[in-house]
């Protein structure tokens, strides 16, 4: 029972904010083997508390600017609706994507994968926002093939549209996308400006965003990386040169043939 007892030790010594390893200096198995499985159940409630803490952050993050500026025009005499109604609506958006990473966090998606065949998805989206482009003067080119993965169709429509959107938003000097759909990678590529490449570096940061003086990719940015977590696809930037290429790539295992 000694190493039982030191184990008992050194929980009762721990803080309820202190979840680093337990250590496990027995040959005893079945000691072994409750140490792996509390140090196991220690770290997914660390990581169940780091999201947490990063939608906390998030939520200040994204909603401290609209406010502000709503708070402040109705302090003034003559405030500015127009002002007024467009923080109001980027309002609605943020909430709508933090309703979003809240379901994204109960992490039940995966029990409703099924086969999606991706390039009919993808051209109903692109579809659907071709005359945004081509009201924006932006030409938008397409090199759909077949494409099938086992997934969520409409968490792929939500990452898909969120990269689309943004590129609409901030499409400086922006004239052409190409949006290029192969058997395991998807690229959605413009010529407008380029990214930083110390902050294309730290992308995958919640915080980070490609555009600091609008709404960037913010939570949208989120969102995207989560989806592709979890699909088992990496989503990658980098410049294009002009331009910034978004290449969102799938697993072996969660393609399907046919």
């Amino acid at each position: 029972m000694r190493p039982l007892t030191a184990l008992s030790k050194e929980l009762d010594r721990r803080s309820s904010d202190d979840l680093s390893p337990l250590r496990c200096d027995t040959r005893n198995q079945e000691i072994q083997m409750l140490t792996n499985k509390l140090n196991r159940l220690m770290s997914e409630v660390d990581e169940v508390l780091t999201r947490e803490r990063q939608f906390a952050n998030d939520v200040a993050h994204e909603l401290r600017t609209p406010l502000t500026t709503i708070k402040l025009e109705l302090s003034c005499p003559d405030p500015d609706t127009q002002a007024i109604k467009s923080e109001t609506e980027r309002v609605n958006r943020i909430v709508e994507q933090l309703l979003t990473l809240a379901r994204l966090e109960q992490q039940h998606w995966k029990k409703r994968f099924e086969t999606v065949i991706l390039d009919a998805r993808m051209q109903g989206i692109l579809d659907k926002y071709q005359d945004r482009f081509a009201d924006q003067h932006i030409e938008l080119m397409t090199d759909i093939t077949p494409c099938s993965v086992q997934g969520d169709a409409t968490l792929l429509q939500v990452l898909i549209e969120n990269v689309l959107s943004n590129i609409l938003r901030h499409s400086n000097d922006c004239k052409t996308v190409q949006v290029t759909l192969s058997q395991q990678q998807l690229v959605i590529q413009d010529n407008g400006q380029d990214a930083p490449e110390n902050l294309l570096n730290t992308i995958d940061t919640s915080s980070r965003r490609l555009d600091s003086k609008g709404e960037g990719l913010g939570l949208g940015l989120t969102i995207c990386q989560r989806i592709a977590a979890i699909h088992q696809a990496s989503l990658h930037f980098e410049n294009a040169q002009p331009g910034l290429s978004v290449c969102l790539t799938f697993s072996h295992s969660m393609t399907t043939s046919g």
